[in-house]
């Protein structure tokens, strides 16, 4: 649980009538209450057992389904190989780690249940597990990405106009049980008004944020792909880039098999992408251990709305485990930062909140970027 403690409390900002004391609480919320997305959810997780009775099957399949998604949750936090070094859990066990089970679709017969379903772990326990095994972990969610998904066919590239099956394909990759949290463009008028292949494809910066800020992303992926068929197996040629600049892609190929369809090739690459995309951002982020380091930093901010920004975002960043006020004075609050990893990882999981830490002169500054202190107080 995070904690917001007050030491000293000078109130000069009408709007902060908090009358204060030593050690008082300003806010303690989950951790993950606030979290732009959360990690600790496994969506659409399918289950089909059969068994003597409906009800049998039916009690079966919440037990392999809620096993299924706490190994799910495993390889999305961690490394696989590593995570194998968990203790093995019981299904008592499992089910006091789940903090929430939603059915998505069920069907059942006389001796059949088939469902799909999305659970919920309780980040507590998920973390003490991790921590029982030496297993070093994520929770450092990415920033929102919208996916522009550009298709090349016949040496053209079409973007909202074609490519219907390579749109689809993004959707069917299970988007959701990844790091990074994904926005789909609804490929309208607007869209096409604000964004065309070619803008996309050589990096224009201001069209890309313009429609990324429209689905409210803070990132864009501009995927192209093409279908390859010759003599051989059918093939997706695919390349990608992260972020709203450059011209330089990542290129990969997937090679189809037997029984593959042309979606199911589609849904590879996407997939693809999304793992590669997962796995370095799962390599800058993990923690090592669970031992806490504390930096004494400088909030710069100018305006009660400024740290009433600065307070929300600072709470919403998972590693970051308590802030303790030191001193309240405008425009520099002075405060303790108690979070977990390195100041390279703290100072990462900051900017995805939109929030800078810098050092002048000595100090460490953290102040709400430029371009977000513009969005509020316009």
């Amino acid at each position: 649980m995070k904690l917001l403690r007050m030491r000293e409390f000078y109130p000069v900002w009408v709007g902060i009538a908090v009358m204060a004391v030593a050690g008082t609480v300003l806010f303690a919320p989950p951790a993950s209450a606030q979290q732009r997305h959360d990690l600790f959810t496994v969506y659409s997780v399918p289950v089909d057992v059969s068994a003597r009775t409906a009800t049998q099957a039916r009690t079966e399949a919440l037990a392999e389904v809620q096993r299924e998604a706490l190994t799910r949750l495993y390889t999305k936090l961690a490394n696989w190989d590593e995570s194998r070094r968990i203790p093995e859990q019981s299904d008592a066990e499992i089910v006091r780690l789940v903090r929430g089970i939603e059915v998505v679709e069920e069907r059942l017969s006389a001796r059949r249940y088939i469902g799909e379903f999305n659970i919920s772990f309780d980040p507590a326990g998920i973390r003490a597990l991790f921590l029982a095994g030496g297993v070093p972990y994520t929770e450092t969610p990415s920033r929102s990405t919208l996916v522009i998904p550009v298709w090349q066919e016949a040496g053209a590239y079409q973007l909202w106009t074609g490519g219907a099956e390579w749109q689809d394909a993004w959707q069917e990759a299970n988007p959701k049980n990844r790091l990074i949290a994904y926005r789909f463009a609804e490929g309208g008028i607007r869209d096409r008004l604000m964004l065309t292949a070619d803008q996309a494809l050589r990096g224009d910066s201001e069209r890309l944020r313009k429609i990324a800020g429209h689905y409210g992303a803070e990132d864009v992926v501009v995927a192209i792909a093409k279908r390859v068929s010759g003599s051989g197996a059918d093939k997706i040629e695919f390349a990608y880039r992260h972020g709203f600049a450059g011209t330089s892609f990542v290129e990969g190929q997937i090679t189809g098999r037997e029984g593959d369809t042309g979606q199911m090739l589609l849904t590879r690459a996407a997939d693809a992408i999304m793992r590669r995309a997962d796995l370095k951002w799962k390599t800058q982020t993990l923690l090592t251990n669970q031992e806490k380091s504390r930096l004494d930093v400088y909030i710069m901010a100018d305006t009660a709305e400024d740290w009433a920004q600065i307070e929300q975002r600072l709470d919403s960043i998972p590693i970051i485990r308590e802030v303790i006020i030191k001193k309240m004075t405008v425009p520099l609050i002075h405060v303790a930062v108690d979070y977990l990893g390195s100041r390279d990882q703290l100072s990462l999981a900051l900017s995805q909140a939109d929030i800078t830490l810098e050092e002048s002169e000595g100090l460490w500054l953290l102040k709400i970027t430029d371009k977000q202190v513009a969005q509020i107080r316009n």
